[in-house]
């Protein structure tokens, strides 16, 4: 095993690096070890596929950060 694949903050540089070969063993090893580095994956995989379903998520996530930022606001004014 690689001693890059250890650090957390190492998995998640690889993640990130254009470079990285999302099929490889190594990365393959990485994401069996960091359930959050699998999760970023298939969300990317799932965002890359298709633009239709890529335009849908963003429009989902404006909407919850819109709801959060309602919800934020009205705590405020209610005290």
């Amino acid at each position: 095993m690689n001693v890059v694949t250890q650090d957390p903050l190492h998995q998640w540089l690889m993640f990130l690096d254009e470079k990285t070969d999302f099929d490889s063993a190594l990365f393959q090893e990485v994401c069996k070890m960091n359930p959050s580095i699998r999760k970023a994956r298939d969300k990317f995989a799932m965002l890359s596929e298709s633009p239709e379903f890529r335009e849908a998520y963003e429009q989902r996530f404006k909407a919850q950060v819109d709801f959060n930022s309602q919800m934020n606001g009205a705590r405020r004014e209610g005290g």
